[in-house]
């Protein structure tokens, strides 16, 4: 194992030991090569790598383009290091930043929301040290940016610990992070680490253009530091929770309901099961369901979002609600709104990380017929669960759907989407699957997925209706005729390049899918993506004629298309404007070259044919 990655590894060790360790050797840690390789690899494997080149933030991009990069398609495209990012990456590179970093020079180039490639190895060095520190110390109360736990495992929580609550606090201070106080952050750090030259560092990173701890929820991996440090600045909340929750919960069961005692205590066998469906009916529970001597707390992070739910009275929630306030503005200088974040946990419904959350009245809880788990010939009755239903909110989809023109009317009609036609159709098919899948993928534990039946229906016959616009045909079936029941998309030599989805729960190989951002977020990016076209890579080497390890070589990199543009009037500055993206990913001309023949005319000695004459 390389020495950086056991220095590494021992420091976390110390941490578990200690959670009140002291340490003292951060910088030697975080400059050691060992480590900027390991930081290297894992960032070179994340979302957001193929930024677009803006000579004025960027020393030089991973000029190489992700086909399906939001789905996290990211086999065999960094190839050869040397091959795509020429020196950048040597040992000698690796050496310049380990004296940059211990001599304390090295400063940060751009802004947190638009990071270099070497910002983002030095940040994410940072973030391996900051977690083998304080991953030991974090509670179970924060589930939010930590190792294996995302948006789905937060949701298995409430599930779990947030059965027959009564109210839900639902709280959001992302706003106030918008503000916070970097001293406090210092002060968090300083308490465990003493190591001025990584404090410096610090300083360097908050004194960076816009940023901020705010909406980590809502972005992508793009986001390196921001969500550990949320963490850590967040862990008093965690503590201070902790401790109301052992003050608050009292009585170890309910007390039985006397009403409901009466009428069975003498009853056995069928008499017994007609007396409890009328109870039922009347709504008489078996315990008291508002037992003064029976409180309970619980308590879930996610980021900067929170959800606290309560066995208890209104009055109760209300106190909490108003101590938590003066906590967070007392202790962490956080303003938070507590305009309508009580919910009564059965008639409302909670709007959490994207999911609606609530818990079924015991009037509406049905009996069941399930198999039995040790047993799943034998059939058994069995009342509805008192744990929290999480619900997709279909409507919300729907009406951001009907915001960006995918749909259209009081009634949601599915309509084409001009934006796209001049795509080819797998680019076509795949925008539309990619805004299916991530949907399903995120919603796939919610008790409700059936009612993502609409959103399926809009997204495949908007594509259908763009398609027919492109080729100009008049009618869906048409299309269906053309393409099949599911567009299928198949190159002239009958390989499948694409096709749309079946209707149901996607079922993935691997876990690849950005769980940790909530879909309507997402949708908002991908209806403004394009994308240059994967068909050519079914498609032998153009040089030597291979189908073995077939990549995308560009003739024409970001950085010159970039500078084209912006001698015309339409640079970086305007890197939004719909119709210069597009220019620029239609002109990036692009060629299929098997691995062997692509490093070949990156090191400079292709000594054939020009390529641009292999061009179609």
């Amino acid at each position: 194992m390389p020495a950086g990655i056991i220095e590494l590894e021992q420091l976390r060790k110390e941490n578990q030991k200690n959670q009140e360790y002291i340490n003292t050797n951060i910088t030697n840690i975080i400059s050691n090569i060992d480590i900027l390789k390991l930081s290297y690899n894992n960032i070179k494997n994340s979302q957001g790598n193929n930024t677009l080149y803006n000579p004025e933030v960027n020393e030089k991009t991973i000029d190489i383009f992700f086909p399906e990069n939001i789905l996290g398609d990211i086999e065999n495209i960094l190839g050869d290091i040397e091959n795509i990012l020429g020196d950048k990456l040597t040992d000698k590179w690796f050496t310049i930043i380990q004296k940059e970093l211990r001599t304390g020079s090295f400063k940060f180039k751009s802004s947190t929301r638009n990071l270099s490639i070497r910002d983002k190895i030095i940040q994410e060095a940072m973030r391996l040290v900051l977690e083998a520190i304080y991953e030991p110390t974090f509670l179970e109360y924060n589930q939010g940016f930590r190792p294996e736990k995302d948006s789905h495992t937060v949701i298995n929580e409430i599930k779990m610990k947030m059965g027959e609550k009564k109210w839900f606090i639902n709280g959001d201070i992302s706003k106030g992070f918008a503000l916070f106080n970097q001293k406090l952050l210092v002060q968090c750090l300083q308490l465990r680490i003493k190591d001025q030259v990584f404090m410096d560092l610090i300083y360097k990173l908050l004194k960076t253009p816009n940023f901020t701890l705010s909406n980590i929820t809502n972005t992508t991996k793009e986001i390196i530091l921001p969500p550990i440090l949320c963490n850590i600045y967040l862990h008093k909340l965690d503590v201070w929770m902790g401790d109301l929750i052992l003050n608050f919960n009292k009585g170890i069961r309910r007390k039985t309901n006397p009403e409901h005692h009466k009428i069975i205590r003498k009853l056995s066998g069928i008499e017994l099961a007609k007396a409890n469906r009328e109870l039922r009916k009347k709504q008489i529970p078996r315990l008291l369901p508002n037992d003064e001597n029976f409180k309970r707390l619980s308590y879930i992070r996610y980021g900067d979002q929170f959800i606290i739910g309560i066995i208890g009275s209104n009055k109760d929630s209300l106190k909490i609600q108003i101590d938590l306030k003066e906590f967070l503005k007392t202790n962490l200088n956080l303003e938070w709104n507590i305009d309508n974040t009580i919910k009564h946990a059965s008639t409302d419904r909670v709007n959490f990380l994207g999911f609606e959350i609530h818990i079924t009245p015991i009037n509406k809880r049905v009996i069941q017929i399930r198999a039995k788990r040790e047993d799943p010939h034998t059939m058994v009755k069995v009342q509805q669960t008192s744990r929290p239903l999480i619900s997709v909110p279909v409507s919300v989809l729907v009406s951001k759907l009907n915001e960006i023109k995918y749909c259209r009317g009081k009634r949601n009609n599915p309509t084409r989407v001009g934006r796209l036609i001049h795509l080819t159709p797998s680019q076509i098919v795949n925008h539309f699957k990619i805004i299916w899948l991530i949907i399903a993928n995120y919603y796939s534990v919610c008790s409700n997925f059936a009612a993502l039946n609409q959103v399926y229906y809009i997204l495949f016959y908007s594509c259908v209706l763009t398609l027919a616009s492109k080729f100009r045909l008049k009618t869906k079936s048409k299309v269906l005729k053309k393409y099949g029941k599911y567009i299928t998309i198949k190159t002239n030599t009958g390989n499948l390049i694409t096709s749309f989805p079946k209707w149901g729960k996607p079922i993935l190989k691997k876990k690849i899918w950005m769980n940790t951002t909530i879909p309507l977020t997402l949708i908002d990016k991908i209806s403004k993506f394009t994308c240059r076209t994967k068909d050519l890579l079914n498609e032998p080497c153009k040089l030597c004629g291979s189908i073995l390890q077939v990549e995308m070589h560009h003739l024409t990199p970001l950085r010159k298309i970039y500078l084209s543009a912006k001698l015309m009037g339409s640079g970086p500055q305007k890197s939004n404007d719909l119709l210069t993206q597009t220019m620029i990913n239609i002109n990036r001309k692009q060629i299929p070259l098997c691995q062997y023949c692509h490093i070949k005319v990156h090191k400079g000695i292709y000594d054939g044919p020009k390529i641009g004459s292999f061009l179609f």
